[in-house]
């Protein structure tokens, strides 16, 4: 075989290659910028997530400095940002004690808006029934009902 009819052929497989190589490149390329997209997102959830528990935390403090404290009472919060839903929300339980028993009292709202969302509460264990039980302004049944509800805002 003569050089000549050596060397296309190599070229083309050169070639061939290198447009393989390119592909690949380019392939990897999209991959990486849609893992730095994702660092960035992460980031920012990250970001709100933190700014969500910064802002429960007065939301919690507001709503203590409005009720009245009891003797005894015991009261806590925790908080969830929903990114699905782009809001911070806080659930506050207050456990005031009255009467030689405590009460319980949980209500579940947009930390910056202040909207709330549902609240429960029981004189006691006792009670069967809930004094109040509502869940976006209408009434509901049960402890049952009000927790489904809860968890479709705490988590995401």
């Amino acid at each position: 075989m003569n050089q000549k009819g050596f060397i296309i052929p190599l070229l083309a497989i050169i070639l061939i290659i290198a447009a393989g190589i390119g592909g690949y490149v380019l392939v990897q390329q999209k991959r990486i910028e849609a893992l730095n997209s994702k660092i960035r997102l992460g980031t920012t959830n990250i970001d709100l997530q933190e700014k969500c528990a910064k802002q429960a935390e007065k939301a919690y403090r507001d709503s203590e400095s409005k009720v009245m404290a009891m003797d005894g009472s015991l009261s806590n919060f925790n908080n969830h940002y929903n990114s699905k839903l782009n809001k911070c929300f806080v659930r506050i339980d207050k456990d005031p004690y009255h009467a030689g028993e405590f009460s319980h009292y949980e209500f579940l709202y947009d930390a910056y808006e202040g909207k709330l969302y549902a609240e429960y509460g029981k004189y006691s264990e006792k009670d069967a029934k809930p004094f109040v039980c509502t869940i976006l302004e209408k009434s509901c049944q049960s402890r049952e009902e009000f927790d489904a509800f809860i968890k479709t805002y705490m988590e995401d």
